[in-house]
């Protein structure tokens, strides 16, 4: 099976190499004294043009089944001596041009990273030597390479990732991993549209989504559903303002299960209202105990579904859980997405509008992806709109992302909503945010989403000031 892949190869480029060096070695050689200097200087250009075309042409070079098999054999060996894990991934794109695809992923891949299209049409990309790769992060790239190719294809695009981690594969191989990211598609396909899936022994079998259903109940009984708290940061001022809870399953048989991959099930299991209350309940209270160990944290967020905003009850289930805590109603930020908010649905606007009523902060989530109104937001009592990070990837390299992110920040203003950008995750990109007037951010560049004695460590080890310098840009 031939793999047209995007990596370079060494010996293409150790010709042209060899073609800049030799060319002008052999006019000096040839044409003694001044004269030879001159032409051999007048050749390495020549030699630099020849190094960028056979550097351009390795990128686009193809290779064979067995090369790319050696890649991922070697990201399996390196994974087995604990020097790195590796993940392949596997993505479907329907109604796009495959070398706009290849040319979009490219640009947000790192250079020992390889994308190729297979002869399915399939597009692959393996991810190797990241030392601390788990299936969070996996998501995260998923996400990342997900929304890069939303911002080159048309609206009605279907986007579908698979995936597996080397830690992870349903056997120890590069076969392996390529097996398990193609089950991942298959059941991400399944699930959803435009969907992203992890492989896990879930997958192995026919009852696997079944077998979830029936744990569900349990694992609220044994606190396997716990939240994860990623940070929220004024870089401005390198202040802490706040942290957003994450739910994560911790199966005792099959390690940590991402939200993508239950959610499905706690609804099936008609226990959604039941994940909604845990997640409150456990973060206000992990809250509560940053306050008493003189942790600033200041709010923190919890999302809720559409399901849960047109419950008659919610309100009281959010008075509830705050006296619980002994908090303010001020310390809860609900976060809404941004395409519930487009339904203008009559029980949804009145419910959200009560709990802003009560004191609770209103975050418009996924900002840009809902197509909700000037309207529905002038109707919508949102106190902050969080940027989706498809707006944000490589920002600090493309004006027409910065422009775009201009204009929904000027909105803002003219509407009196603050702005928090998420998915932030090099300081170019931090930096790039901050000179365009938003100072509140979130994403794998300041942090990643831990549990709360890890949060709790990392903000005792970020203070103000070091915050604030790690965001500078070096020149």
């Amino acid at each position: 099976m031939a793999f047209n892949h995007t990596n370079g190869t060494g010996s293409v480029q150790q010709l042209s190499l060899y073609i800049m060096f030799s060319t002008g070695l052999l006019i000096a050689h040839t044409f003694a004294g001044p004269v030879g200097l001159a032409l051999g200087a007048v050749a390495l250009p020549f030699g630099f043009w020849a190094y960028g075309v056979f550097a351009q042409q390795s990128r686009r070079a193809g290779t064979t089944q067995e090369d790319l098999i050696a890649a991922l054999e070697q990201a399996m060996n390196d994974y087995r001596a604990g020097r790195s894990n590796a993940a392949f991934f596997l993505i479907e794109c329907q109604s796009m041009k495959t070398a706009t695809a290849l040319d979009a992923l490219q640009s947000a891949l790192r250079p020992a990273d390889v994308c190729g299209v297979l002869p399915d049409g399939r597009i692959g990309v393996c991810a190797v030597s990241i030392r601390r790769f788990d299936v969070e992060s996996g998501l995260h790239i998923a996400e990342r390479l997900r929304d890069t190719l939303r911002g080159v294809s048309t609206p009605d695009a279907v986007l579908n990732i698979g995936f597996c981690l080397a830690s992870r594969t349903p056997k120890d191989s590069a076969d392996g991993m390529v097996d398990g990211a193609t089950r991942a598609l298959i059941e991400a396909k399944s699930r959803a549209s435009s969907g992203i899936c992890a492989y896990s022994k879930l997958l192995g079998g026919t009852t696997a989504r079944g077998d979830l259903v029936i744990d569900v109940e349990r694992a609220f009984e044994n606190n396997e559903i716990r939240p994860l708290f990623q940070p929220q940061v004024d870089v401005e001022t390198g202040a802490l303002i706040g942290a957003e809870a994450l739910a994560r399953w911790y199966h005792p048989q099959h390690g940590m299960i991402p939200p993508l991959e239950f959610l499905s099930a706690i609804k099936s299991a008609g226990c959604w209202a039941t994940l909604t209350d845990e997640m409150l309940h456990q973060s206000l209270q992990q809250l509560a105990r940053w306050d008493q160990a003189g942790l600033n944290v200041g709010q923190v967020s919890v999302n809720f579904s559409e399901t849960d905003l047109s419950h008659p009850q919610i309100v009281d289930r959010v008075k509830w859980a705050l006296d619980a805590a002994s908090l303010p109603p001020f310390r809860l930020v609900v976060e809404v997405l941004e395409s519930v908010a487009a339904e203008n649905d009559p029980a949804i606007l009145a419910n959200v509008q009560a709990l802003a009523d009560l004191g609770c902060q209103i975050d418009l989530d996924d900002f840009g992806t809902g197509h909700a109104a000037i309207s529905t937001l002038r109707q919508f009592p949102a106190h902050r709109i969080k940027v989706d990070r498809s707006f944000i990837i490589k920002i600090d390299q493309d004006p027409e992302q910065q422009d775009m992110l201009a204009t929904i920040l000027m909105m803002a203003d003219r509407l009196g909503v603050a702005t928090l950008v998420e998915g932030v995750e090099t300081r170019d990109e931090i930096q790039t945010v901050k000179s365009l007037g938003c100072a509140l951010m979130q994403g794998f560049g300041l942090g990643r989403p831990m549990d709360g004695d890890g949060f709790t460590n990392w903000a005792q080890s970020h203070p103000a000031d070091k915050i604030k310098l790690s965001t500078v840009k070096v020149a």
